[in-house]
């Protein structure tokens, strides 16, 4: 029996964070210009050198310094694991010290990060050659190329020894690409990714799936395909919906971003995925779909991978899922509708309702009775009784934006509690973390420009653009 898994483990491992590929070999086989040429081809890869972690004039290597590159090297990668913009780290060391590669890769496992390994050798003539063709290395002396030499055998016996004799640069990091995994497809948040190429729609009719039979393969598929010149990738979505299922009246959700790269595990294409609660199903136009057909999950004959097809359904059910949640909260639609501030699944994941006794109880504990009424609100604010905290957040301004989510961040330093209690009426009121409400915070704010906010011993008020310090 299939065990279905709740939509906050689906997202964790949607999230699951960036991938460590460590780049071992002797001196002198090309560790270091491979790396940042991988670096270089693949957006959003961070490139480290062990080298930098233990640049002491003059060198000393010991036991002492080692560990401490290792300490550096691994304070380097969490604070890249930590950045937004970083989703791929190439770490390259010459590692001929088996408790050096254990310590970091048991570094790199406590931050939960994927690791993918490779070591470089090639024969004795080839790093000969290659270490003649480096002569800006200082570290290029007839006594090191000894060592180098020597150590070959020691790096041709590990598991994961990649012999690079005759291989251009290009075609060695293909190699490691192809052997790390780089290139199966990565999972991103919707709307992480730029220049999205392809859009795939997960439609549901009366809580069955809809499928596609294309004419000429005679299998199932989800509708999607390319985003034509000229269009968003949601444009494209509801396009190839209504060309492959003949659906138009529905609600389209983003549900995640994909980066598939190609065999080279270089070039890539990125890709959206879409949800789409239809309401009707409207007559199939002429197209490369033979009929649409309903199915509780997926069909025998389907036309991709049967198992990564599995996956996905069960991350789309998991999202919708959320989503639907969300669309039970009266300003739910804020955080949901793909008109709005579709926030993240993860961002949703670390929000939730509370109950009406809940909201009443946080109301009636920091509230007198009559200030669930506006009037009593503005009479307060007209005779200063709240002090302001946070001038003109700027809503809809970019750049004030930007300098209020500082303020935002600044104002819960003084509580102790790990999240806010946003109400927005005594009945009605959501749980956030503090790092989403402070970076989506004016997403909060709409539809109403009026609300209370609670976290430890702090309480705010939010009117019409201005933060202060409630108090009774």
């Amino acid at each position: 029996m299939t065990v279905r898994r709740t939509a906050e483990e689906v997202i964790r491992e949607q999230e699951a964070g960036v991938r460590v590929i460590v780049i071992n070999g002797p001196m002198g086989v090309g560790k270091t210009t491979v790396g940042k040429y991988i670096a270089d081809a693949m957006e959003g890869t961070a490139f480290i050198d062990g080298d930098w972690c233990m640049d002491i004039h003059p060198f000393v290597g010991n036991s002492e310094t080692r560990a401490m590159a290792v300490d550096n090297i691994l304070h380097m990668i969490d604070n890249y694991r930590k950045c937004s913009v970083c989703r791929q780290i190439v770490l390259v060391w010459l590692m001929d010290d088996r408790q050096v590669c254990q310590r970091i890769k048991e570094g790199i496992a406590e931050m939960q990060l994927e690791l993918k390994s490779v070591t470089l050798v090639c024969d004795r003539e080839h790093l000969i050659d290659r270490w003649k063709n480096d002569d800006r290395c200082e570290w290029r002396t007839e006594e090191w190329l000894q060592i180098s030499l020597d150590s070959l055998e020691y790096f041709s016996s590990l598991e994961d020894a990649l012999v690079t004799d005759d291989m251009s640069v290009e075609k060695i990091a293909e190699a490691i690409m192809s052997r790390t995994g780089v290139t199966e497809k990565k999972i991103f948040p919707p709307g992480q990714l730029d220049n999205i190429e392809f859009v795939v729609i997960f439609a549901k009719y009366r809580e069955k799936w809809v499928y596609c039979l294309h004419k000429r393969r005679q299998s199932f598929e989800h509708p999607g395909g390319h985003v034509e010149a000229g269009e968003t990738a949601i444009q494209a979505a509801r396009r190839e919906l209504f060309e492959e299922s003949g659906i138009t009246d529905c609600e389209m959700i983003p549900l995640w971003d994909y980066e598939q790269p190609w065999d080279d595990g270089i070039h890539k294409n990125n890709g959206r995925v879409y949800g789409a609660i239809a309401n009707s199903l409207g007559e199939l136009p002429e197209s490369e779909m033979e009929k649409v057909e309903l199915f509780d999950m997926l069909p025998d004959n389907y036309t991709y991978d049967r198992e990564e097809a599995l996956r996905d359904l069960e991350r789309a059910q998991a999202i919708l899922d959320l989503v639907a949640k969300w669309q039970a909260f009266p300003y739910g639609f804020r955080f949901t509708d793909e008109n709005y501030a579709m926030f993240t699944p993860e961002e949703l994941s670390r929000m939730s309702i509370l109950t009406e006794e809940e909201a009443r109880s946080v109301w009636r504990e920091r509230c007198d009775s009559v200030v669930s009424e506006y009037p009593s609100f503005v009479a307060g604010l007209n005779l200063r009784k709240f002090p302001e905290l946070i001038g003109d957040c700027g809503w809809g301004d970019a750049a004030a934006e930007a300098e209020a989510k500082i303020a935002w961040e600044k104002l819960w330093q003084t509580s102790e509690e790990d999240s806010i209690v946003v109400l927005y009426d005594c009945n009605t009121a959501l749980r956030v973390a503090k790092d989403v409400f402070c970076n989506r915070w004016s997403d909060f704010c709409y539809p109403s420009d009026i609300f209370l906010l609670v976290s430890g011993e702090m309480t705010a008020l939010y009117y019409e653009d201005i933060v202060y310090r409630y108090s009774l």
